[in-house]
């Protein structure tokens, strides 16, 4: 058997977990190009949303998941982005 795919690496059970052990509540996806405002997803147990309001452009939470926060981290470039996203996780 070989290294799990970033997909079995990454999983929303995963990244559930991850949170709950941390007692995180927030995860940035990225900052504003335009103020630098982190935009990311609001954890609060089963209740995730992502905020992609900041100070220059609102926009109301809109319901996610913790897949919709896999599917993010599948997209990345390398383990490595991946591990910086889920070490900031707050």
């Amino acid at each position: 058997m070989g290294s799990p795919t970033v997909a079995e690496k990454y999983s929303a059970e995963w990244i559930r977990e991850q949170a709950q052990e941390k007692g995180a509540h927030w995860l940035v996806s990225h900052d504003c190009s335009l103020c630098g405002v982190d935009v990311g997803w609001i954890i609060d147990g089963d209740y995730v949303a992502y905020r992609s309001g900041c100070g220059c452009s609102w926009s109301p939470d809109r319901p996610s998941s913790y897949a919709e926060i896999a599917r993010s981290l599948e997209i990345q470039r390398s383990d490595e982005v991946r591990d910086q996203i889920m070490a900031d996780l707050k």
